[in-house]
């Protein structure tokens, strides 16, 4: 055995025992804390009670506040005698709340971090405190600035105080700025809807010679500011543009106008007692736009011009008449009116073609359900297929159990509708289905397809081996779809529906 020189074996025990002592300070120094608070410590080689686990709560069926021992006589289930862990509560958040103040703003913003911006600008006015002034001035001067602009109309778009919409409104009619940085001033008010801004971007739509960009904003402005006044400029404007290029505009933003009901629909029984097609169109586009938003008062004109011949009797030529009613038709559907337009649908008549057409803007269980039922009656071959692509259209999963049974339909056209409906809808359900239906859907390609495209937006991992067979077959129907089956794929690997890459199967 090797023999250490004293000096070294002296040097070795000293730092022995300095290890030693430190262990036993940082163990007595761990004993001296109780939930972070300091506590007096029990005197070296004595017993201190057990305040606190060292992994979390016990678990099942044991009881804590008894450390482990080598007592045979002991009892293991019984606490010691004043040993009680506290374990406190396990969802009570720990360390320091972070909270949101005007200068924690400011550090957001001076780091360019305009997430966190915006998100501290909603937290502040949320506690009843106000933006910063001097942030809401750098924010709107940074409107001028091509790289920052964007940034700028997201963030003041969430400050939603009087003075903020007035500065941009007086921003916007300037005409010392550029026309970039008044439309992104008028973009930032359709964001945050200020009602201070509402005379000022009147005034501007009111000014002679405005240019069409800026018209263009200060319309969608008017929209997200909403309400009667706002619904009345902008019902006002409809009828001065209704043959010029900003009628397009005004169409728009009154599809998207707030509390703008009321309004439409008193403007569309105007323009249908006087005849007025131009200003009717307008308000039937506008209702399209407005989808399940529409309110009671338009749905009440919509389902009249649908139903009844006699509302448009100001309009004395006939094709002028059914192509206004053909034009309420799909603004109903989307409204949620869907009856009326079924009728129509599946009856003989002028206007069925365009009713079939116009139930495609059919969405939601219910709309489902009653093009379901009329599927169930209907005998025409053309009928059957418009009402299957409607079917798809509604998105509801109460559609599925109905495509997946015309996918046996005796009409191609049916199941091709069919299988399209069901990738529409996306029900994981289908996917058995649809794979049962692959091995027998030569010759007919469009099915193929189209059942090949449904297992991709779907996105089921079940389908994925099915897939692979196919993308790597040598036969020449499946060869000749490989693209599609590759994009499916990839889709379901990806998680991204929509995704148009080729899983080529080559590795990277």
């Amino acid at each position: 055995m090797t023999r250490l020189p004293l000096g070294s074996a002296r040097t070795l025990m000293l730092a022995a025992l300095a290890l030693a002592a430190a262990v036993m300070v940082g163990s007595i120094a761990l004993m001296a804390f109780r939930d972070g608070e300091p506590t007096a410590p029990e005197p070296v080689g004595g017993v201190a009670p057990l305040r606190g686990g060292h992994g979390g709560p016990p678990g099942p069926g044991k009881t804590p506040g008894r450390p482990k021992t080598d007592d045979p006589d002991s009892d293991p289930e019984e606490p010691d005698e004043g040993g009680i862990i506290e374990w406190g509560d396990p969802r009570k958040p720990e360390g320091d709340v972070y909270t949101v103040t005007p200068d924690t703003l400011r550090v957001a913003f001076k780091a360019r971090h305009w997430e966190e911006t915006r998100r501290q600008i909603e937290v502040l006015q949320a506690n009843g405190e106000a933006v910063p002034e001097d942030v809401v001035k750098a924010l709107i001067e940074m409107l001028a600035k091509d790289d920052l602009r964007l940034d700028a109309v997201l963030a003041l778009g969430g400050v939603k105080d009087a003075a903020t919409g007035r500065a941009l409104a007086e921003l916007a009619l300037s005409g010392e700025a550029t026309l970039e940085t008044r439309h992104a001033a008028l973009d930032a008010i359709a964001k945050n809807g200020s009602p201070a801004a509402l005379p000022l971007v009147q005034q501007l739509l009111a000014t002679e010679g405005l240019d069409d960009g800026v018209a263009r904003h200060a319309l969608f402005a008017l929209a997200g500011i909403g309400g009667p006044d706002a619904t009345k400029t902008l019902l006002d404007m409809l009828e001065r543009h209704a043959d010029d290029d900003l009628r397009d505009a005004v169409v728009t933003a009154l599809g998207k106008a707030k509390d703008a009901d009321a309004g439409l629909a008193s403007l569309l029984r105007t323009a249908r007692d006087k005849g007025d097609k131009s200003t009717l169109q307008g308000v039937l586009v506008a209702a399209l736009s407005r989808g399940a938003a529409i309110g009671p008062d338009m749905k009440i004109e919509l389902e009249r011009l649908v139903e009844s011949d006699a509302a448009l009797s100001a309009f004395p030529d006939e094709v002028d008449r059914q192509l206004l009613q053909g034009s309420a038709m799909p603004a109903a559907v989307a409204a949620g009116i869907i009856e009326p337009v079924l009728r129509l649908a599946t009856t003989s008549g002028p206007t069925r073609a365009i009713a079939l057409n116009a139930l495609r803007q059919a969405r939601g269980d219910a709309a489902a359900k009653l093009i379901a039922a009329a599927l169930l009656r209907s005998t025409d071959e053309t009928e059957r297929r418009e009402l299957t692509v409607a079917l798809g259209e509604t998105g509801s999963t109460a559609a599925t159990a109905t495509l997946v049974t015309l996918l046996d339909d005796e009409n191609e056209n049916v199941r091709r509708a069919a299988a399209r409906g069901l990738g529409q809808i996306r029900d994981a359900s289908s996917v058995k289905p649809i794979l049962a239906r692959l091995a027998k859907a030569s010759p007919d390609h469009e099915f193929a397809r189209n059942l090949v495209g449904a297992l991709g937006t779907i996105g089921a991992n079940e389908a994925l081996a099915s897939l692979e067979k196919l993308a790597a077959s040598e036969e020449a129907f499946w060869s000749q779809l490989r693209p599609f089956v590759q994009v499916a794929i990839v889709r379901i690997k990806t998680g991204n529906p929509e995704s148009l890459r080729l899983d080529t199967g080559e590795k990277k």
